[in-house]
């Protein structure tokens, strides 16, 4: 696959897993919430949450090959502006999807977990485990964030030493172009 559609899916392959993690936390609460249902929302839970977790690793690659991308564009002498945002962004990165993949396992694990060693299976157990693995997830989350900022600060940047328009502000001017540039 071409490295500039990658760079440019990198945009969206980063924003899937904050979604899904944000999907399998609503679908974990809901889970608490409703008693009678916890079993089968957790293990729609799981899937969400693993499918994030794949998602992670997709955007990993695309944001290697967007890097990869940046490096060679950039001159030499710009790229050393951007070297230490760029290694805060794959650093953060790296340490969020580690927690994505651990809130994976650590959710599988407190569903499982009853069938193994019966005494977890009494309810004020589960609802412990479920409130660490919430804000296991929210913290998560935050890191996901911290990210995608990152990312934000390292594309502004780019453009700024490039000489090119923001994406963003390109974007959505191809999308919604002002109303007297219409056909």
């Amino acid at each position: 696959m071409d490295d500039t559609l990658w760079q440019r899916l990198h945009l969206l392959t980063a924003l899937l897993p904050l979604g899904l993690l944000l999907a399998g936390m609503i679908v974990n609460v809901l889970g608490v919430l409703r008693g009678e249902q916890r079993r089968a929302l957790s293990v729609a839970g799981i899937l969400i949450l693993a499918a994030g977790a794949l998602a992670t690793a997709i955007s990993a690659q695309s944001g290697r090959l967007s890097a990869r991308r940046l490096t060679q564009v950039l001159p030499q002498n710009r790229t050393e502006q951007i070297e230490p945002l760029l290694a805060e962004h794959v650093q953060s990165a790296r340490a969020a999807a580690a927690m994505y993949y651990l809130a994976v396992v650590v959710c599988a694990a407190m569903l499982f977990s009853p069938m193994v060693w019966k005494p977890l299976a009494r309810r004020r157990v589960l609802l412990v485990g479920d409130i660490v693995v919430l804000l296991w997830l929210a913290a998560t989350g935050y890191a996901l964030g911290r990210v995608a900022d990152c990312g934000a600060r390292l594309l502004r940047m780019e453009c700024a030493l490039a000489a090119t328009a923001d994406p963003w502000a390109a974007t959505a001017g191809e999308l919604a172009p002002p109303l007297d540039q219409r056909p």
